[in-house]
């Protein structure tokens, strides 16, 4: 069972991987999602097995299999609010964990998963009428 924080990682690389292939069509994404399945990796288990991923889609697409997962390194930094501070050319797999450690030990949580929050990313205090007569006397 993993840590509650290592599933929003997870869901998250899923998130970023689909939003990745949904930019290339959907088509592509049909076939990409298809072709993983038939290899041994279901759409479920992207997330945790991104490395088989990574090889799965160099071995069948060659170099052009980075544009892909280079967009999804791109959309999970833009959804931990980190700065992007690799290049195209760079190793995108240790780039990868060097993001997931990151994200593990400074708790880190994705955008996404703060939608319904006010503006300022915080919850408002609530305040509840009280009889104490300091409060009363101060009004």
């Amino acid at each position: 069972m993993r840590a509650p924080l290592e599933t929003f990682f997870h869901d998250t690389v899923s998130y970023c991987f689909n939003s990745a292939l949904e930019g290339m069509g959907q088509t592509v994404r049909e076939v990409i999602i298809d072709h993983l399945g038939k290899r041994g990796i279901p759409k479920v288990e992207i997330s945790t097995r991104f490395d088989d991923v990574v090889k799965v889609l160099t071995d069948t697409f060659g170099t052009s299999a980075r544009i892909i997962i280079y967009k999804t390194m791109i959309e999970l930094h833009k959804e931990y609010s980190l700065r992007m501070d690799f290049t195209y050319q760079d190793s995108l797999r240790d780039r990868f964990i060097l993001l997931r450690d990151r994200v593990l030990a400074d708790h880190l949580m994705p955008r996404h998963s703060q939608k319904g929050l006010p503006d300022d990313q915080f919850l408002a205090p609530t305040y509840y009428p009280t009889s104490s007569p300091m409060l009363v006397r101060a009004q």
